[in-house]
């Protein structure tokens, strides 16, 4: 159960560094807030697509029956 909680959690601080480290270029680039709502919103639901994939992959491989 342990490694699975810092799985989560390790996850969890990359996707916040990548938003971190992406609000910072679109800081920079000056690209208009509408462009970066349309794109982030895309992102956000990759991401959630992908973070329940791989929760549900590693249950799926830890549980023992």
């Amino acid at each position: 159960m342990a490694i699975g909680y810092h799985v989560v959690r390790n996850t969890q601080l990359i996707v916040i560094e990548g938003l971190l480290l992406l609000s910072t270029i679109v800081r920079r680039l000056h690209v208009p807030k509408q462009e970066v709502t349309k794109h982030l919103t895309l992102a956000i639901y990759v991401m959630s697509f992908f973070s329940l994939y791989f929760m549900i992959d590693f249950i799926a491989k830890h549980h023992t029956y």
